[in-house]
């Protein structure tokens, strides 16, 4: 699913970011089968799907879901948590990412598409006399799919330019609710590090139960961004040029 996500993420964000939801939840259901297993081999599997979450974390905050993206960045943060405090436990409350249902009628048509394209390569494996029926009727459903996705995109543009919070969870993480509720002045910050860039996703209160979300983007490569944080790191530890910390803190 995800290296599908991959393939739709630059053309077709709002198809991309099915998959990649799909990907998320295969991915969290595994991790539950993989507490008995040692901290190195769930770390090394983590590592592998990280990659994922960003990159869904990414197209939700590009297409202004925020709340679908803090909760993509909390699973992270949960795993990190996990790998830290070597808890397997931590975050058993986690669940995934919920897909609405006009993403779950798409995922349920490619499922169809795929299930069909089986029948064909085994018909094609036995070489069976209906083959050509089969590849048909395989060419006229990817057709069909084609249509049912385009419509589906264009439906999505259309509700969220009317309504942007037409996708959002009806709940936000209790997690974040939790956080910047419990004591005035206080806020989360989700970071998403990407090669060219880092968003900041910032989590603050609104009021005395209400919590509000704000995004930001800063176009900074990767590699400037570690080099950074190192410098900053070695400043505060050795520096006495106060001058020379106060930049790189700026920065």
């Amino acid at each position: 699913m995800s290296a599908i996500g991959d393939l739709l993420a630059q053309r077709k964000p709002e198809l991309a970011i099915i998959f990649y939801k799909q990907a998320v939840n295969v991915t969290e259901n595994i991790r539950r089968d993989l507490r008995d297993l040692s901290r190195e081999h769930q770390k090394s599997y983590t590592q592998t799907v990280a990659n994922t979450y960003r990159s869904l974390a990414n197209l939700l905050l590009s297409q202004g879901r925020v709340l679908e993206a803090q909760q993509v960045l909390e699973l992270l943060k949960i795993q990190e948590l996990r790998d830290f405090t070597r808890n397997t436990r931590v975050g058993d409350e986690a669940t995934g990412i919920a897909l609405a249902r006009i993403e779950e009628d798409i995922l349920n048509k490619f499922g169809t598409l795929i299930a069909f394209g089986a029948k064909v390569y085994e018909c094609e494996q036995q070489k069976c006399n209906k083959l050509s029926q089969l590849r048909d009727q395989l060419d006229a459903l990817t057709t069909k799919f084609n249509q049912d996705s385009n419509a589906f995109r264009k439906t999505l543009q259309d509700r969220l330019a009317s309504d942007p919070a037409l996708l959002e969870p009806t709940q936000m993480s209790s997690t974040a609710a939790k956080i910047v509720t419990v004591e005035r002045g206080t806020v989360l910050i989700y970071p998403l590090v990407l090669k060219d860039k880092i968003r900041i996703l910032l989590a603050a209160r609104a009021g005395e139960e209400g919590v509000v979300f704000r995004s930001f983007e800063t176009p900074v490569s990767q590699e400037q961004l570690w080099k950074t944080v190192a410098q900053f790191r070695t400043q505060l530890s050795s520096s006495s040029d106060l001058v020379a910390v106060k930049a790189t803190s700026q920065d």
